[in-house]
């Protein structure tokens, strides 16, 4: 009866071996997804960092982007406003040139008739010469 009582000590001193060293096979598993969660975890947040510093970026670029769109826009009027600005000032330019050619035209035109007085008041100032010759 000793024998067997020690026989099954025996067993159960070799069960429970056998037990702690797969407790302790389990616990070292457990251990090491545990440090690998935590890696996962620290991996996740430079991560998350990365991706918080990339939209940070994005959307520095695109105020950047909006504020070189307005400059673009105010160019864009000042150039339109120049164009206008200077299609006026042509469209003035033609009009003077044309009311400057009408007065040219009337000099021209006054020019002549000043000479045909001109011309008349010879032959008038002739023939009074002569007419006074013959009276003399």
């Amino acid at each position: 009866r000793l024998s067997k009582q020690a026989a099954e000590r025996v067993c159960d001193e070799g069960a429970r071996r056998a037990l702690e060293g797969k407790l302790d096979g389990v616990e070292g598993h457990l251990s090491k997804q545990a440090v690998e969660r935590a890696a996962d975890d620290d991996a996740r947040r430079a991560l998350q960092d990365k991706l918080r510093d990339l939209e940070e970026l994005v959307s520095k670029q695109a105020a950047e982007r909006a504020a070189d769109d307005d400059v673009r826009r105010a160019l864009q009027d000042r150039v339109g406003g120049t164009e206008e600005r200077l299609a006026q000032e042509a469209l003035e330019r033609a009009s003077m040139q044309g009311r400057l050619a009408e007065m040219e035209e009337r000099v021209s035109s006054q020019a002549m008739e000043i000479a045909a007085r001109d011309d008349v008041s010879q032959v008038v100032q002739a023939r009074l010469e002569h007419v006074e010759e013959q009276v003399a």
